[in-house]
């Protein structure tokens, strides 16, 4: 039987030597990421210059290959966080003798044999620190897509590392004005940057080596090679879709997933439940009032038809508000969407049951699946940018903020200022040049880029980042079926422009799902995670966010007038403009500094 770790690690190293305060701070570290692992927690001073440590949610075998571990020859020692699906196939591939039957010693082996820079030979989801007793060396590694999160802090004496940001923030939040603004702007912080001073994150595919005077950065990220001019293989689709879910399913625990009324999780329900033995349980977010976009309907009609357990999780405003206030302080940051602290109940729903669940998480990235890669494809019409400049005025009346931002975004001549506006509006100059230091539009289509950014900043920063921090609150683990690293260089060798019509999103994934959902089954177009935050501002949640954000001293840090959102709340209650989202990222913002 193997084993399989979702937790947390930390440690601190030192040259020449740890000093008594380097074990202490390491002992609090601990004590702030037990929610990732309250199964157990265990430090190991490995030799005078490092101490590991882990915190443990067991999911496999569960009474052996307890962490730090070190290796047969003594100078290697790893502490890991994440599971290797393929780590039964690795092992015989190498000249070691394993005193255990898991995927930790698998992943030490292999590093001790061929080095850090073999990791892309792993399929799985992990974030791991490496102490090379020899050289005095300490590397950091994430996987591809920054599933999971792994931070620093190096003082040039010493460095610390761990799975939480705010764990090892000696210095406090940032509250500078262009943090706050980026913030604002782009819902998140990106690799290697984060929202607290000397802090830094390892971004997705990347190793950092650090020696005494120096760091090394591989990036271990391969260019997928798009496979221009060939008819897309919905067949060999179908197959990588099967492979990514017989991984996804390895566990000695029961799994759940988190079920919508789209197509991703529909399909991930079904994938998985065709794999266990047991009835899946699948939990659902309702809203304690009727609101257009409740998923309450698609979502159980899916769960009768895939004969899921299904739980639903009603939400009140009250509710929402309450886990914005306690989730903040696990976010390592502002939460960036109203569906942050939806997800957070929805894990602690589950952690009632369950210990793993599956989500959707990387479909629309991977297959294309956001209305902005519609919009995309419209503004490169020739002739279609003035036509829509004269209409804007009209259109813009008639808009919800999202619809908003895509309008103004197709009208935009520059790349970057075109992306920045998927995500806002406002300060334009600001936004293009954000994205401007981050995008590379070498060799890409327009729509290629725009992909290859959700990929490598929105996916990590916002959603993993979402799904990790609010599911590990709750000690739950989750697995995103979708970022199956052999599936997703199939998604990537196809053009994004292949992925989508005029008319619609994520074709190819859509085409695949007919094949494996049952027949004649349907569901509901996308919509996107949503909450009824704009509803619940002009009632229930408006004089609690007005007070927020004009009374409280939090607000005085805000890089936005008093009277402007004075404006923005009238407005917003009286239907004049839809400020749902703006007021969202100012409350998220105000919530975290005031922490």
């Amino acid at each position: 039987m193997g084993r399989s770790l979702i937790c947390g690690i930390h440690g601190v190293t030192r040259f020449p030597q740890l000093l008594q305060g380097d074990i202490d701070f390491s002992e609090k570290v601990s004590k702030l990421l037990l929610h990732r692992g309250p199964d157990s927690q265990k430090q190991k001073i490995v030799d005078a210059s490092c101490i590991l440590g882990n915190t443990r949610l067991a999911i496999i075998d569960i009474a052996s290959s307890h962490q730090p571990l070190t290796c047969n020859c003594g100078n290697h020692h790893l502490t890991f966080n994440g599971e290797i699906f393929n780590y039964k196939e690795l092992r015989s591939e190498f000249n070691y003798k394993f005193r255990t039957n898991g995927d930790t010693e698998t992943l030490l082996a292999m590093l001790c044999e061929k080095g850090v820079d073999s990791i892309h030979l792993l399929r799985g989801q992990f974030a791991f620190a490496l102490w090379d007793s020899n050289s005095q060396q300490l590397s950091l590694a994430v996987d591809r897509f920054g599933i999971l999160p792994l931070y620093f802090f190096d003082t040039g004496d010493s460095l610390c590392f761990s799975s939480s940001a705010s764990s090892i923030a000696t210095h406090g939040k940032a509250h500078d004005l262009e943090t706050l603004t980026r913030l604002l702007l782009q819902r998140a912080i990106t690799a290697p940057e984060t929202a607290y001073p000397g802090v830094r994150r390892i971004p997705p595919g990347e190793v950092w080596t650090f020696s005494k005077n120096s760091v090394e950065i591989i990036k271990l990220t391969k260019q997928v090679k798009k496979t221009e001019g060939k008819k897309p293989d919905l067949n060999e689709l179908v197959r990588r879709i099967n492979q990514a879910a017989d991984r996804i399913v390895v566990s000695d625990v029961e799994i759940g997933v988190f079920l919508s009324g789209g197509l991703d999780s529909a399909l991930v329900a079904k994938l998985v439940q065709d794999r266990v033995s047991y009835p899946l349980k699948a939990y659902t977010a309702v809203w304690s009032t009727k609101e257009k976009y409740n998923e309450d309907k698609s979502a159980t009609r899916t769960a009768k038809l895939l004969k899921l357990e299904h739980h639903k999780v009603e939400i009140t405003a009250a509710d929402w508000w309450q886990a914005m206030e306690v989730a903040t302080a696990f976010r390592d940051g502002p939460m960036s969407e109203p569906a942050d602290a939806v997800f957070f109940l929805l894990s602690e729903r589950a952690s009632k049951d369950v210990k793993v669940v599956t989500t959707g998480e990387g479909a629309d990235e991977l297959f294309c699946g956001y209305p902005k890669f519609r919009a995309e494809l419209v503004s490169g019409i020739r002739g279609m940018r003035p036509i829509l400049k004269t209409t804007h005025d009209v259109l813009n009346h008639f808009s919800n903020e999202r619809n908003e931002r895509l309008l103004f975004a197709t009208l935009q001549d520059s790349q970057y200022l075109r992306f920045g506006s998927y995500f806002s509006t406002r300060w334009p100059s600001f936004t293009a040049l954000s994205f401007s230091k981050s995008m590379n539009f070498d060799h890409h289509s327009d729509l290629d880029a725009l992909r290859d950014w959700d990929i490598s900043h929105y996916l990590p920063s916002v959603l993993l980042d979402r799904a990790d921090k609010m599911a590990m609150s709750n000690s739950v683990e989750v697995r995103p079926l979708y970022l199956d690293s052999d599936l997703a260089d199939f998604a990537l060798s196809i053009q994004a422009r292949k992925h989508i019509t005029f008319f619609a999103t994520k074709t190819l994934l859509k085409a695949a799902s007919k094949e494996i959902l049952p027949e004649g089954m349907t569901v509901e177009k996308k919509m996107g995670f949503p909450t009824p935050l704009g509803s619940w501002l002009k009632s229930e949640l408006f004089e609690r966010a007005r007070n927020l954000l004009l009374e409280s001293e939090s607000s005085e840090l805000l890089p936005i007038s008093t009277n402007e959102m004075k404006r923005m709340f009238e407005e917003h209650r009286n239907g004049k403009r839809d400020h749902s989202q703006r007021l969202f990222t100012l409350i998220s913002v105000a919530l975290w500094i005031r922490q």
